[in-house]
């Protein structure tokens, strides 16, 4: 188990599965964790990638770690693990909401080499944007969208994060730089939750319902100057 100074104060525990009993042991702490909040069940998720050469001799991401993370935990699940049935029911429960940023290649690569589906999930880069009316956060780093939403400025990663062809369990620095990408989110996520997609709705429906009464009133004056 590491621990993990956040730039907000908060201390965050990441620990590293190394076994299916292990795996199945923090699936069972992280539903603890998600009783505890009561309706509000969330999780923010990260995946950390390595390249990998093909037989052409050409660089391609391989799945390396997907990291599940709450408030004070950070759990990381080698991709060995993945086929895991507990985990794959985990990520598909409807009542739980999993964030992440720009993660739609992600799933798209999770439910074809996994056959993982998240039933219940937002990427919050597009979720901020509607929210704040900024649709440059769209393609916003985790960094930017963490400043802008939560005021959390995140220390900036190194050139080469990302990648960690060294170790094949990629280093310790590589997956704290992943677990606070996944911390962020969830706090992100709990900031956004429940809000922007209420707010943008009711606006829609009240210039919706607007337009039609206008339309009306004007149907009403042509026939009566008939």
């Amino acid at each position: 188990m590491t621990k993990i100074e956040i730039g907000d104060g908060n201390i965050m525990e990441m620990s590293r599965i190394s076994s299916e009993d292990e795996l199945e042991s923090c699936l069972g702490l992280l539903w603890d964790c998600l009783i505890a909040e009561g309706s509000q069940k969330m999780v923010g998720f990260d995946l950390q990638w390595r390249p990998k050469g093909d037989v052409k001799g050409f660089l391609t991401p391989e799945l390396l770690h997907l990291l599940l993370c709450t408030d004070v935990t950070c759990f990381v699940v080698h991709s060995r693990f993945l086929s895991n049935a507990n985990l794959k029911k985990f990520l598909a429960q409807k009542e739980i909401t999993f964030v992440g940023i720009h993660i739609a290649k992600d799933l798209a690569k999770l439910e074809h080499d996994y056959g993982i589906v998240f039933r219940n999930v937002v990427d919050i880069s597009k979720h901020a944007a509607n929210v704040l009316r900024r649709p440059r956060l769209r393609a916003g780093s985790v960094s930017e969208l963490a400043y802008e939403v939560i005021n959390l400025k995140l220390n900036e990663k190194p050139i080469g994060a990302v990648y960690d062809p060294f170790f094949p369990f990629g280093s310790g620095k590589t997956m704290e730089y992943a677990a606070i990408d996944a911390y962020a989110s969830f706090k992100i996520g709990k900031k956004l939750h429940g809000r922007p997609i209420q707010r943008v709705q009711l606006f829609i429906l009240t210039t919706v319902i607007f337009i039609w009464f206008m339309l009306l009133v004007l149907l009403c004056f042509s026939l009566a100057s008939f």
